[in-house]
Order: structure tokens, then C-alpha cells, then sequence
């Protein structure tokens, strides 16, 4: 879908995520578990969530009226302090964007508000331990498509 966008596709997908429940919100939600920051890797928590922008894809033009239609890239870094709490965390994330997510879902990223159509994701990626610490980290990478409604 193309058009403007208010905030990036991963302040959308972070804001989805906390919607359905995989994390919160540390701004509004300070002391919550699973923290879902955008960007930036604090060096506290432990188990925490970060969405990052990457590139994502053209799909073409509709036939109909010419609309560009774009898939927004997106990745999700999960960082916790063993690698089965990690994992189970990914895992669980990957399968609440398959199982808890419809199209067309509303999503709020104040003052505006987004209709997610499509998200597309690989599965859960194992990265190893990040760099001086014994803390586990896992991405899943995929596409989203959006547009903004209000």
C-alpha cells in the first residue's frame, strides 16, 4: 500500500506487538516484562524487545487505479538471558502475528492510526550470544503492509 506513513512500519509493528499482548510498552508501561523498545538495544533489561526498519519490497502497481503497492520492512530482535527463554519468546511473537492478527487490523501509534493488511514473516532466527555478555539474541524478519487511516 502506498501513501504517507506518520510513523515508521516499525513503530506500527511495535505498537501492534504490544497490542496483542507480546510485550509492553516501557513509556507507559515502565517495570512491565518484555519491554518493546524501537531502535535502540538498552543495555538493561535482560529480556527485552527491539523493532528495527529494513528493507522491504515493491510489489507493483494496481491495474485498477495505479496505487503502488509496498511491503514495509521490519525486524524483530529478541534478547533475553537464556536461549530457550529467548526462544520461546520469538516463537511465541512469530505465531501471534500468524494466529492473533487479522487483516485489516487497527492499530494506534498516537495521534495517528493504521490499518495493518498483510504482515509476512520468516521464521525465528537464532543469532548466537551478544557480544560480551552470556545473553541470547533471535530476529524474525518479514514485511508489513499498511496504510495510515487517519
Amino acid at each position: 500500500m502506498s501513501g504517507t506513513l506518520g510513523h515508521s512500519p516499525a513503530e506500527v509493528v511495535r505498537s501492534l506487538l504490544v497490542q496483542l499482548k507480546q510485550g509492553s510498552d516501557p513509556e507507559n508501561q515502565p517495570g512491565e516484562s518484555w519491554p518493546i523498545f524501537d531502535d535502540t538495544i538498552p543495555n538493561a533489561p535482560d529480556s527485552l524487545i527491539v523493532i528495527r526498519d529494513t528493507l522491504g519490497m515493491d510489489q507493483g502497481r494496481s491495474m485498477i487505479d495505479g496505487e503502488r503497492q509496498e511491503h514495509h520492512g521490519f525486524q524483530i530482535l529478541v534478547r533475553s538471558p537464556t536461549h530457550l527463554i529467548g526462544f520461546a519468546k520469538a516463537r511465541a511473537i512469530a505465531i501471534a502475528m500468524d494466529k492473533d492478527f487479522s487483516p485489516s487490523t487497527k492499530v494506534s501509534v498516537s495521534p495517528n492510526e493504521y490499518a495493518v493488511y498483510n504482515i509476512s514473516r520468516r521464521d525465528v532466527l537464532p543469532i548466537g550470544k551478544e557480544p560480551g555478555t552470556k545473553r541470547s539474541l533471535f530476529s524474525i524478519n518479514g514485511t508489513v503492509a499498511l496504510r495510515e487511516t487517519l
